[in-house]
């Protein structure tokens, strides 16, 4: 089983809830004000102030796509249960979904 933490300063953090061990480097981005993992465990999203959608490797921690499309904070992100697609949420009023395999944004 996984945790996540993450800061508004820039940092998530990826932990293994049975060891309490971090589970990979942290993960840097813009400021994080949300995240949500996918179903497998495989990657994550984080929604940053800089009106960016990250997608992260969770095992590595490598930043694998950056979406753009809000104008202000994205301040909320879900993924399907089977991972094939996020929503996000801004403070632009806005809800995108996104296919999380290309990045490419699906309905706005």
């Amino acid at each position: 089983m996984q945790r996540i933490s993450a800061r508004f300063t820039r940092i998530v953090r990826i932990w293994n809830a049975n060891t309490g061990q971090q589970r990979s480097s942290p993960i840097g981005s813009g400021s994080v004000l949300a995240v949500a993992f996918a179903p497998d465990g495989s990657w994550l999203a984080t929604g940053d102030s800089d009106n960016a959608v990250r997608i992260w490797d969770a095992t590595t921690g490598q930043q694998r796509m950056r979406l753009t499309g809000h104008s202000d904070w994205v301040d909320a992100v879900a993924i399907a249960p089977d991972g094939t697609w996020l929503a996000t949420g801004g403070r632009d009023n806005l809800v995108q979904t996104w296919d999380a395999t290309t990045g490419e944004n699906v309905w706005n």
